[in-house]
Parts: structure tokens; C-alpha cells; sequence
């Protein structure tokens, strides 16, 4: 549908849920099945404003409708901060865009450079494998701890349980800038914040119209830059990938 949704969130070792469906920004946060306030939460308030700040996406309300003008994914990310009572336009007041780093397909990731008072800060999203190499760090309970080995293994276990709710996986980073870097240090001993879960569903017809294909004896493919995963786990609801497939 390209109307994607944001439904899990993960931070050290936590999965919080969000309820509510598209664009519309009304929905609330679970715990363990416990609803929370999320502005109680800082590590949950600091990831939702990083993913903010580093995008270009505008949610609008048009004839009753919000609409996202923008990537859908950077789009679903407002409405998921906006449910928590983070607004763009305020925080973008707050913190002063100085530089953005662009995405691309080479890259997998976005960086963007702000100023608040006399702090620079680099706010990164992109792809889990890419990101999860340059982290260094974590930040937990307000407080930057070494990202031990260990725990890299479970954050990459928690990237292929996503995929296997066919939810597209989106990690979120920073780092505290005190002097001039060229991109390639910016980009380097992040401090990781966790990781978003991310559904976008199938259009209506699409598993009939995969079906009569196959009937017909046309070959069908499915290309996209998501993980292993939540290609395999969104195929497999389409009708597309089976069992003994490879």
C-alpha cells in the first residue's frame, strides 16, 4: 500500500508497541501489554526525536485526511513521534539544521547535523547491518555504556524477529560532534538507540493476482532493498515464497 506504519520499537532489550493504523497520529505505547506514557520513557523520547530530526518527510491534514508528503517511511516516523507528543515543527526550531548527509541506495543511511545552544549532534537512521557497524556505544537510561559484543548478537536477533513479523527494520543512531569531522569520522563510534519495526501492507488483490500468474506460467519477482527476513516473511503473505523454497 506504501502506507507504512510504525508497530515496535526496541531499546535495550525492551519491544515497546504502538497501536493505531497509516498516517493518523492517534495511537498509544505499550509495555509487555501495559499501556505507558512515553514522555516518562527518555531513552523511547531521545530515539523518537533522532528519527525526526533526521527526516525530510511533512505529515499534513488535508480534507480530513493526513497525508505525508515525502518518503512514506520517514513520513510513518512523524506520525509515530506525533502519538507521543513530539512535534517537527517544534523540534526543528530547537535544534538547527546545519548539514545533511544524504541517503542512498550505496549507503543505506541519512545524516543530519544540528545545532542546539552550542552543541553540534549527528541524528543517523538506516539500514540495521549498516548502522550496527559503526555503533560503539548504546545509550541507556540517559547514559552513554560501551555496546558489548553480546549484545550485538541479540540486537541482530531482534532485527530477524521483525522481519519475521515482515516488518521493515530502520536502526537509529547519534553522536556528539565537538570539533570540524570530514563525513567518514561523523559516521563512525555512534551511539546506538534501537531499533523500529516498520508495516507496510500488501495491497488488496495482490495474492489473486500472484496466483493467476503463477496459473498463467509467468515467473514473478519480488525486488527490494529490505532484509532477508521481512522480504521473506511479506512473500510469504502474498503468496510468492513457500515452504521448500529457496
Amino acid at each position: 500500500k506504501n502506507e507504512m506504519t510504525v508497530e515496535k520499537i526496541f531499546i535495550n532489550g525492551r519491544i515497546y508497541e504502538i497501536s493505531g493504523v497509516g498516517y493518523s497520529p492517534s495511537g498509544e505505547f505499550f509495555l509487555e501489554g501495559q499501556k505507558i506514557e512515553p514522555n516518562r520513557d527518555k531513552d523511547l523520547l531521545f530515539l523518537l526525536k533522532t528519527s525526526v530530526l533526521c527526516n525530510n518527510a511533512v505529515l499534513s491534514l488535508k480534507e480530513g485526511k493526513w497525508e505525508v508528503i515525502g518518503d512514506p517511511t520517514e513520513g510513518c516516523l512523524i506520525v509515530a513521534a506525533l502519538k507521543a507528543g513530539i512535534f517537527k515543527d517544534k523540534l526543528d526550531k530547537e535544534y538547527q539544521r546545519i548539514e545533511e548527509i544524504v541517503f542512498s541506495p550505496e549507503r543505506k543511511m541519512m545524516t543530519v547535523i544540528c545545532k542546539k545552544n552550542k552543541e553540534n549532534v549527528a541524528f543517523i537512521k538506516g539500514a540495521p547491518e549498516v548502522i550496527l557497524k559503526k555503533c560503539k556505544y548504546k545509550l541507556k537510561e540517559n547514559k552513554i555504556e560501551e555496546l558489548r559484543d553480546g549484545e550485538l548478537i541479540d540486537i541482530f536477533k531482534t532485527v530477524d524477529e521483525f522481519g519475521g513479523f515482515a516488518l521493515r527494520v530502520i536502526a537509529l543512531a547519534f553522536r556528539e560532534i565537538h570539533y570540524s569531522l570530514i563525513q567518514e569520522e561523523i559516521e563512525k563510534d555512534l551511539v546506538f538507540l534501537g531499533l523500529v519495526g516498520i508495516a507496510d501492507l500488501p495491497r488488496e488483490g495482490v495474492k489473486e493476482a500472484i496466483k493467476d500468474c503463477f496459473d498463467a506460467g509467468i515467473g514473478v519477482a519480488m525486488i527490494t532493498g529490505d532484509n532477508k527476513e521481512t522480504a521473506r516473511a511479506i512473500a510469504e503473505k502474498i503468496g510468492l515464497f513457500f515452504d521448500n523454497d529457496k
